[in-house]
């Protein structure tokens, strides 16, 4: 495959991956942390200025934080668990999420594996756009660090 062939593969999966967090990237209570709270008013306001269809701002920014985060695991920044209790936060912070269509994206026999999994796509997505060069290697380890707190019974979020 081409550079620019992989390229727009990449594009189009980061579009399908914006467009599915319409789906799976807002929550279903009406309790949000403070962090959401000042998030979603950001998100209104710009919204407001902008004249721009909200969903559309709003997945927009869902998709741009998980990208964030994503280049702070990478980056040894920030560890899984806690980058999957950040993606959650995330997921739950809009009244249109889908707890079916979240369970049926990732594979898991718990959502704080399966938040793990998309934490891990998100990673793996960042590095091919930065086609960086130890993006194997990176989701590997993610993948075995998963492995591990599976098979050791401690894959839980923290609160």
């Amino acid at each position: 495959m081409t550079t620019t062939a992989a390229r727009v593969v990449t594009i189009t999966v980061l579009i399908l991956l914006g467009v599915a967090g319409i789906l799976v990237g807002f929550p279903s209570t009406q309790e949000e942390s403070t962090w959401n709270d000042r998030w979603n008013q950001e998100t209104r306001l710009g919204e407001q200025r902008k004249g721009l269809d909200p969903r559309i701002v709003f997945a927009n920014r869902l998709s741009d934080a998980r990208r964030r985060i994503a280049r702070q695991v990478i980056a040894g920044r920030l560890p899984l668990l806690e980058a999957a209790a950040m993606f959650m936060d995330l997921n739950e912070s809009h009244a249109d999420f889908s707890q079916e269509a979240f369970r049926g994206m990732f594979h898991g026999s718990t959502d704080d594996e399966r938040v793990c999994r998309q934490v891990i796509q998100f990673v793996r997505l960042e590095l091919t756009v930065n086609s960086a060069a130890d993006d194997k290697l990176t989701v590997a380890r993610l993948e075995q660090e998963v492995e591990s707190l599976l098979h050791s019974d401690k894959l839980h979020l923290p609160q």
